[in-house]
């Protein structure tokens, strides 16, 4: 299962836009996932703890700028298990270079070929 922590307000508001345009694509597919979204700084390493001891995630994908990556990834570390870090960019440097159908779905197929890759 794979856990997604989004920042609804990265990017002034394009963390919540990302999303809305992946969760579709998710659903599209078939992915089993669970989402926490943050509403304080800081919170995300809470959530991330929460999705790999109680949910059992085995990867985690931040959505957000540099502060979500910083929050899951000090996440995941302090649990001390094993989980595959992905990112998909929304903060506010990031979002100029992604063409959201084609980016979108391209970094979903890269973080799902490496899942499967570890899983098999």
């Amino acid at each position: 299962m794979i856990g997604f922590v989004v920042n609804p307000v990265a990017g002034n508001g394009k963390g919540e836009k990302v999303w809305n345009s992946l969760e579709p694509i998710l659903r599209q597919q078939g992915v089993v996932y669970r989402v926490r979204k943050t509403s304080n700084e800081g919170e995300g390493k809470t959530l991330v703890i929460e999705l790999i001891e109680k949910e059992e995630v085995k990867m985690i994908v931040a959505v957000g700028g540099d502060g979500t990556v910083s929050e899951v990834v000090n996440g995941i570390y302090e649990t001390g298990k094993e989980c595959t870090f992905g990112h998909v960019p929304a903060g506010s440097g990031e979002w100029r270079s992604i063409q959201l159908e084609q980016g979108l779905t391209g970094r979903w197929q890269k973080l799902r070929t490496r899942q499967d890759t570890r899983s098999g």
